[in-house]
């Protein structure tokens, strides 16, 4: 009869024992898995952000997405819709930006623009700061040869060219 007593406290033991180390597994699984994102966003004329999370092996996912349809936000519990706003899904999103019409133009759309356009090539031509610098670099090491050619005595390469265009006057 004892021994019936000790085999049956040793099986809860054992199940005791089981639940504690997958309880302990889960915890540490919870504790240690990362949260995955990926965000993207575009500002052009209107502001498009998509923001996606999973977490424990996509078991909790969701997204959010904010474009001109307004905000919308998705969580699932594995393929279990858990919280929906704004709804449509991306799928229905995309779907919709590919078959999008025109938007209609407003009559004061159709007036020219007043703004000045910078023509491509002029926007690629504009300077950046380490050109600027650059530039400043060597207006300066000039200036300091004038000077330095002025207090010597030699002739600068302004004065040179001033003294070819009074010659060129005279001809």
């Amino acid at each position: 009869m004892l021994h019936i007593i000790g085999l049956i406290l040793l099986w809860i033991l054992r199940i005791i024992g089981i639940l504690l180390a997958v309880l302990l597994i889960l915890l540490l699984m919870i504790i240690f898995t990362p949260i995955c994102y990926d965000a993207r966003g575009v500002y052009d004329e209107s502001v498009d952000v998509k923001v996606r999370f999973s977490w424990l092996l996509y078991i909790i996912n969701g997204s959010f997405i904010y474009d001109e349809d307004g905000p919308r936000t998705k969580v699932r519990l594995t393929f279990f819709k858990v919280f929906s706003s704004g709804g449509k899904d991306e799928e229905d999103a995309g779907k919709k930006k590919e078959a999008k019409k025109p938007a209609k133009v407003s009559p004061k759309a159709k007036e020219p623009d007043k703004k000045i356009r910078i023509p491509v090539e002029e926007e690629k031509k504009k300077e950046t700061i380490s050109d600027i610098g650059r530039e400043l670099k060597k207006e300066i090491a000039r200036e300091i040869k004038e000077e330095i050619d002025k207090e010597t005595g030699k002739t600068t390469e302004k004065e040179v060219e001033t003294k070819k265009k009074a010659v060129d006057e005279v001809r």
